[in-house]
C-alpha cells in the first residue's frame, strides 16, 4: 500500500493507511484495559509507533504549543521546591505526554472502523463482567471482594464513557439509530456500576450535545464557558459548601465517598493557600496529602486543584490558556457537538475523579483526542451545526 503525504497546519508526515498497522494492535488493546488500566499506557505505545517514525516538529507551533511547552518548562522548575521522589512521577508523565504528543500531532492515523470496534468491545467486556459480579477479573484477584473488583473495573467504565460520542460520531456514518443507541447503552451500564461520577459524565455529555446541535457556535461557548468557570471557582464552592456543613448530608444522601471529597478539596484548597503563587512543586500532591493534611488523600481528586496545589497560580493560567487555545482550533468543525460531548464527559472525571497526573489517565485521553481526530476527519464536509445562532 502506497504512502500518504497529510498535512496538518505546517506538520507534514507521511502514514501508511493499512488496516493491519501497529495503530490497530493499539485500539486492540484498549478493551483489555477493563481489566488492568495501564494496558491503556500500551495502547498509546503501539499506535504511536508509525507516528513516532514520521513526526516533525513544526517551525510554528502556535498558541497551543507554546503554552504546553511553558507550562512542561514550569512543572520542571517547579521539582526544585518539590517533595523528594517527585522526580519519578515526572519521568512516568513525560513518557506518556510525549508518546500522546507523537499521536496527536501526527493526526493519529487509524482505520475508524478500528476505533469503533474498539468501544463496542470494551462495552461488552464491561458489561459481561456487571452481569458475572466481577466473574473474569475475578479469576484474577480471587482474593478481592465483589465491590474492590468494580472498583478496578470502574477506570474501564471511565474510559469507556469518553469514547463514546467520538465512537457514536463513527458510527452515525452508517446508522444514526445505532450511534444514538450506543450513548444510551453505556449509560445504562454505568448506572449499573459503582461509579457515580460515570452516569453524570454521560448525562451532562449529552446535554452539552443537545445543547450545541440545536445552538451552533454560541451553544459550545455557553458549555465551554460554564466548564471553565465551574473549574476555577471549585475551590470557593466547596469552601462555602464546607462552611454550610454539607459533609453529613452527603453522606446520609450519596455515600461517604462524597463527604470524604468534600473535607479533602477543602484541605487542598487550605493546603494551597499556603504558596498560592508557585504551588508546593509538581506530583507532591500524594506527598503532602498523606504526610501535611489534615484529611489524609492519595491525590485531590479534582483536576483544578491538583493544579492550584501542585503547581500554583501561575500552573492553573497556563494549563487554561493551553486548553482553550487547544479548543479554539476545533471551533468551526462540522463535528462541533461531538466534540463539546466529549469535553463534557472528561470534565466531569476531571472534577471529581482520577489523579491529574496518572499515567494510564492521560494514556486513555490521549486515546480519547485520538478518537476525536478520526471522528472529525470521518465527519461529511457540510456543517452539522446551525449558522445562523453565530450572528451571520
Amino acid at each position: 500500500m502506497q504512502p500518504e503525504k497529510v498535512t496538518n497546519g505546517s506538520l507534514m508526515y507521511v502514514v501508511r493507511k493499512s488496516p493491519y498497522g501497529p495503530g490497530t494492535l493499539g485500539w486492540a488493546v484498549v478493551p483489555f484495559a477493563a481489566w488492568s488500566k495501564d494496558l491503556a499506557i500500551v495502547a498509546l505505545a503501539l499506535l504511536a509507533l508509525p507516528a513516532l517514525r514520521a513526526v516533525r516538529i513544526p517551525r510554528d507551533i502556535g498558541v497551543t504549543g507554546w503554552s504546553a511547552v511553558a507550562l512542561s518548562i514550569w512543572a520542571g522548575v517547579s521539582l526544585i521546591w518539590a517533595p523528594a521522589g517527585a522526580w519519578q512521577d515526572a519521568v512516568k508523565v513525560l513518557v506518556v505526554l510525549a508518546l500522546g504528543w507523537s499521536v496527536v500531532t501526527t493526526g493519529a492515523a487509524t482505520a475508524d472502523r478500528a476505533v469503533v470496534v474498539s468501544v463496542v468491545a470494551l462495552f461488552v467486556v464491561l458489561v459481561v463482567e456487571r452481569l458475572t459480579g466481577g466473574g473474569i477479573i475475578g479469576l484474577i484477584r480471587t482474593e478481592e471482594p465483589m465491590l474492590r473488583r468494580f472498583d478496578v473495573l470502574s477506570a474501564g467504565l471511565a474510559f469507556l464513557c469518553c469514547l463514546a460520542f467520538p465512537a457514536a460520531s463513527l458510527i452515525a456514518r452508517r446508522s444514526l439509530t445505532h450511534a444514538a443507541v450506543l450513548p444510551v447503552a453505556i449509560g445504562a451500564l454505568a448506572v449499573s456500576y459503582y461509579m457515580d461520577a460515570a452516569p453524570i459524565a454521560l448525562l451532562a455529555g449529552a446535554a452539552a450535545y443537545g445543547l450545541i446541535h440545536v445552538t451552533g457556535r454560541s451553544g459550545f461557548a455557553v458549555v465551554i464557558s460554564g466548564l471553565l468557570f465551574v473549574s476555577v471557582a471549585w475551590g470557593d464552592l466547596v469552601g462555602a459548601a464546607w462552611a454550610a456543613g454539607w459533609t453529613p448530608q452527603l453522606n446520609a444522601y450519596f455515600g461517604p465517598n462524597w463527604g470524604l471529597r468534600l473535607d479533602i478539596w477543602h484541605a487542598v484548597d487550605e493546603l494551597i493557600s499556603r504558596h498560592p503563587w508557585i504551588g508546593h512543586g509538581f506530583a507532591a500532591g500524594k506527598i503532602i496529602g498523606r504526610a501535611g493534611s489534615e484529611v489524609p488523600f492519595m491525590h485531590p481528586h479534582n483536576g483544578m486543584l491538583q493544579i492550584g496545589l501542585e503547581l500554583g497560580l501561575v500552573g492553573v493560567a497556563l494549563s487554561i490558556v493551553l486548553v482553550l487555545s487547544a479548543i479554539l482550533h476545533v471551533a468551526r468543525s462540522p463535528a462541533l457537538p461531538m466534540i463539546g460531548a466529549t469535553v463534557t464527559v472528561v470534565a466531569v472525571f476531571w472534577l471529581v475523579s482520577f489523579n491529574l497526573w496518572a499515567s494510564w489517565w492521560l494514556a486513555a485521553q490521549a486515546l480519547v483526542i485520538a478518537a476525536v481526530i478520526v471522528a472529525v476527519k470521518a465527519a461529511p464536509a457540510s456543517p452539522q451545526v446551525p449558522v445562523a445562532t453565530d450572528g451571520a
